[in-house]
């Protein structure tokens, strides 16, 4: 921060690696520098517990659809006496912030699905972190050469980013999906693009390391049938493609 910082924006937990950021400490810091603090909590609803005024930060964002409600709806928590200015004008809509009709049938999903979550959440992130666990401990055992990005840091229950050395996430992504898995390579946002993301580089995974990444995600319908399917897949796909490299096709 610098005598010109006026906002800070800090995801608490990344949406490819599932690395959660210490969202209170920062939080701290920037009131202490008289900065505005921003946190995009989107990955991290339903899966943590989230408090908003124990967190200390100014603003935070939330998304239906990361909870199991509709897509298309989502919150801006704003602490009291803050006052924001619309970027779209005309109309009253959102007290005076955002002009259109408001997505009722979305909000009415968005509160129902944030009510499930308060009582439920608990439940799935333990779910989901048994087969995160089931899942990176079959990888380290049955394919050492894949790697777990950010092994080592503390992560949410149900995301794990991997590296495939040799297969681009692209590619891997189509074979996956041929087998009836959906994954990511990456960002789910920023799909359509070949270059590594942002996170990644980041993290210095840049060239080929950067583009053989894939991100797996479990959720509460998931189960260690599922990643059983993932695990024999992959190591298929890893056969394969060591076969290719050896003949010359790679």
């Amino acid at each position: 921060m610098t005598a010109r910082t006026r906002l800070i924006s800090v995801m608490s937990a990344n949406n490819e690696i599932g690395v959660i950021q210490d969202i209170a400490v920062l939080s701290a810091a920037a009131r202490r520098a008289g900065v505005m603090m921003h946190s995009d909590a989107v990955q991290a609803a339903g899966k943590l517990p989230l408090d908003f005024p124990a967190s200390g930060v100014h603003l935070m964002s939330l998304s239906a659809h990361k909870i199991y409600g509709p897509k298309g709806a989502g919150a801006l928590i704003v602490e009291q006496g803050i006052e924001l200015q619309p970027l779209l004008h005309g109309g009253g809509h959102e007290r005076g912030l955002r002009g259109g009709t408001e997505n009722v049938a979305g909000i009415v999903g968005f509160g129902m699905a944030a009510e499930l979550a308060q009582v439920e959440g608990p439940g799935r992130a333990a779910h989901t972190l048994e087969l995160r666990h089931y899942f990176e401990g079959r990888l380290r055992q049955e394919l050492p050469e894949v790697s777990i990005v950010a092994e080592q840091a503390e992560r949410l229950s149900n995301t794990v980013m991997i590296l495939v050395p040799g297969i681009e996430g692209e590619t891997l992504l189509m074979h996956l999906d041929q087998a009836g898995i959906a994954v990511s390579s990456g960002s789910a946002c920023s799909a359509g693009t070949a270059a590594p993301s942002h996170v990644l580089v980041a993290l210095g995974l840049v060239g080929e390391t950067g583009r053989s990444a894939i991100r797996v995600s479990f959720g509460q319908d998931n189960s260690s049938a599922d990643v059983d399917a993932v695990l024999t897949a992959l190591g298929a796909l890893l056969k394969q493609f060591r076969g290719m490299s050896l003949t010359g096709w790679a």
